[in-house]
């Protein structure tokens, strides 16, 4: 069986030109999985919207 995800992250992103930000959220089995998801998910946005800055917003868990 698969382990439960327990923790909701989001990321935020920011274009510099246009001053748009964008967010994902999604879920992950810890923190160090939320990490290693958002730097997935980074490069990934990266090549869709090219914005200048990402960071991983915020992490919590889920109840």
């Amino acid at each position: 069986m698969k382990k439960e995800k327990k923790y909701e992250a989001t990321i935020a992103s920011r274009d510099r030109n246009t001053g748009t930000v964008t967010t994902i959220s999604f879920f992950a089995r810890n923190k160090k999985d939320a990490k290693k998801i958002a730097n997935e998910k980074c490069d990934s946005m990266e090549f869709l919207y090219c914005p200048d800055i990402f960071f991983v917003s915020d992490v919590h868990k889920v109840k």
